[in-house]
């Protein structure tokens, strides 16, 4: 069942109310705030659970189709009727993006200001100014490291996405204006074209830089550009109703899907998207034929205003969640909590939209809009500038808990060899050295292989075993796949290489395989050592250190600074337990050699040892062992151990 698009009142796009001085006046789709709704839902759940719904992070590319649907029509119908000023265009998106999102950041700069040590209150205003000037993505994409503070530290990361969108306002237009006169046939064309070229980009950097995929523009584009094109995309072919009601329920099915059956292995984002992004602009150009049953159920009215509020749900729901875990000193959140999250964000999002929103975007002026948006960026500005001169007000806490919690997120906390052995997963294989696998006259050759949980011993077997060579290969973030087949990604090209060309050509005595155990392969495991022994190579797995929910100096500075010594013991992750255990009985079951580090840095009691006797810290974040750190641990190990007693005398 379907009936024509109605008529309606002059409206801004996307916010349902009536504007007597519309520029472009397009008629209101109650089933787009419905879409939005869907969108921001998963967004959200997404950042609370994020292992519940690992590609909830997709409702931020719908909202991406959809600005470029509602924005990029505008832009292309008034350029088409020769009605296009950068003034009004530019007016409607301050009005649209600037009030709420400063008022947000104004609210969360004092907020911040409780729980965040000063580098990081530095860095949250920092990110802020970038923020309001609409480069958010840039400075994060320059911000991030794989061993950089947390996301949870980052109350502003979400705005990203708005700096995405930003952008493109600013260069659709032009490019719509500079193919208006002569070439206004081409602009069609001309949009395909930069679709399939950024698509092209898009899955080129998910290999060579997939920070720069996720933050970057030229990434992101398509998505964007596709709602544009789906503007003028002839729509004869949705004539007969039961067409259009067909193309809505698979637009709606392809986006559904998406967020279900997307995982991050799939190699998130890029070309993995294109089924959510063709799903929401078959959505909306159907609707615009059309309103059929499917987009009468998503304009239901608590759908319908749950859109109107999306943005200001968006802005707010993120700071939400990390002042939450910063204050309860958490990287979950757990089912008591989410329904205390879900109001605070529902009623500041909502208020937001009503009281913020709503007389911004309706009667107005121009003057008036200039004068108090004005007023709110220099008030956010100001605020974020005396942050950052006050280099975040270090005075707020002791010497003790400055020191303690400024070791936290340090990038080369643990020495690394002198070649290219270690890879973060922007790079290639071509930029490995070959001479990480190179040996030594008179010395016995040790591969080490792994995740940065190997790269981090490398510098306490270096130092404590002088009768070995330590040869190296390790990815940052590897999950290392034991089939160790080549398959065009870094972490499993360098292990084929280290674990079966070279194993192969020149066999290591030992071959000491360690990672973060996030998952024991027990198949692969055996399989690795059964192959490993008809090449004469012995199999010395070492297993998981002692993690915490949060980096380790700053649970020592938050236990001076709350007064509570048992927060060390309380925060420890219950996993590795398990991941220790398992390990232990499969040694035994298979016969490669194992060495259990829980039980050189624990007690029967599972508490963990964090400093050495003379105060000096083990780690830099909440799993990662410092220099220090890495040499207690192994000089640990060779005082009991002979395999590594052998090594070392």
């Amino acid at each position: 069942m379907s009936t024509p698009l109605p008529e309606a009142p002059e409206q801004v796009v996307g916010t349902g109310l009536p504007s007597p001085s519309a520029v472009h006046p397009v008629k209101y789709r109650g089933d787009i705030d419905g879409l939005r709704a869907i969108a921001v839902g998963a967004v959200i759940l997404y950042h609370m659970f994020p292992s519940r719904l690992p590609a909830g992070g997709i409702g931020v590319d719908i909202f991406f189709v959809i600005s470029g649907y509602l924005v990029g029509g505008i832009v292309i119908a008034s350029v088409a009727a020769n009605r296009f000023s950068f003034r009004d265009f530019y007016l409607r998106r301050i009005r649209r993006i600037l009030p709420a999102f400063l008022v947000m950041v104004m609210c969360t700069s004092v907020l911040a200001a409780v729980p965040l040590y000063p580098w990081e209150l530095t860095s949250f205003a920092k990110s802020g100014l970038s923020a309001i000037f609409g480069i958010s993505n840039i400075f994060f994409y320059y911000s991030a490291d794989y061993f950089a503070a947390q996301s949870s530290t980052f109350p502003l990361l979400h705005t990203w996405s708005l700096g995405i969108e930003e952008q493109f306002y600013l260069f659709l237009p032009i490019i719509i204006l500079a193919l208006a006169g002569k070439m206004k046939k081409w602009i069609f064309r001309f949009l395909l074209l930069t679709i399939f070229i950024s698509i092209l980009f898009s899955a080129f950097e998910l290999q060579s830089n997939p920070i720069g995929a996720f933050y970057l523009l030229p990434s992101r584009w398509w998505e964007l550009a596709i709602g544009a094109v789906a503007t003028q995309t002839p729509k004869r072919w949705l004539s007969q109703p039961s067409i259009c009601l067909a193309v809505s329920m698979a637009g709606v099915a392809l986006m559904v899907g998406s967020l279900i059956l997307v995982q991050p292995e799939h190699g998130f984002p890029g070309p993995v998207l294109l089924p959510a992004c063709i799903g929401t602009a078959l959505f909306l150009v159907s609707g615009s034929v059309r309103l059929t049953m499917v987009h009468r159920l998503m304009a239901v009215t608590p759908a319908r205003y749950a859109g109107l509020a999306s943005y200001s749900l968006y802005l707010w729901h993120w700071p939400i969640i990390v002042l939450y875990k910063q204050f309860y000193l958490t990287e979950r959140i757990g089912p008591s909590a989410a329904l205390p999250i879900l109001l605070l964000t529902t009623l500041l999002g909502f208020g937001s939209w009503y009281f913020i929103e709503r007389p911004f975007r309706s009667k107005m002026s121009p003057t008036q809009l200039l004068i108090r948006t004005g007023g709110l960026f220099a008030l956010s500005g100001s605020l974020l500038s005396v942050i950052i001169i006050n280099h975040g007000f270090p005075d707020r806490f002791s010497a003790e808990t400055l020191r303690l919690a400024s070791i936290t997120g340090r990038t080369g906390q643990f020495a690394a060899p002198p070649y290219h052995c270690f890879l973060p997963v922007s790079d290639s294989l071509a930029q490995y050295d070959h001479r990480c696998l190179g040996s030594v006259s008179g010395k016995s050759n040790w591969l080490l292989v792994g995740d940065s949980h190997a790269a981090m011993l490398w510098n306490g077997l270096a130092d404590n075993l002088p009768k070995i060579n330590i040869q190296s290969a390790v990815v940052f973030g590897c999950e290392i796949n034991l089939t160790l087949k080549a398959d065009g990604q870094l972490c499993n090209n360098l292990m084929h290489k280290a674990m079966v060309e070279h194993v192969n050509e020149r066999p290591p005595a030992v071959l000491v395989l360690t990672s973060r155990w996030l998952i024991v392969d027990k198949t692969g495991i055996s399989n690795l050592n059964s192959r490993l022994s008809k090449k004469g190579v012995r199999l010395l797995i070492i297993g998981p250190t002692p993690e915490y929910t949060i980096p380790v100096p700053r649970l020592m500075a938050e236990s001076i600074r709350r007064n509570d010594p048992n927060l060390i013991d309380e925060n420890i992750s219950q996993r590795i337990w398990q991941t220790d255990s398992e390990l232990k009985k499969l040694s035994t079951a298979t016969g490669f050699s194992y060495i259990s580090a829980l039980k050189y840095m624990c007690n029967l009691q599972k508490k963990c040892t964090v400093a050495d006797k003379n105060g000096n810290l083990l780690y830099f974040d909440q799993n990662h062992l410092n220099k220090t750190g890495a040499n207690y641990l192994v000089r640990r190990i060779i005082s009991q151990e002979a395999i590594m007693k052998t090594a070392a005398y």
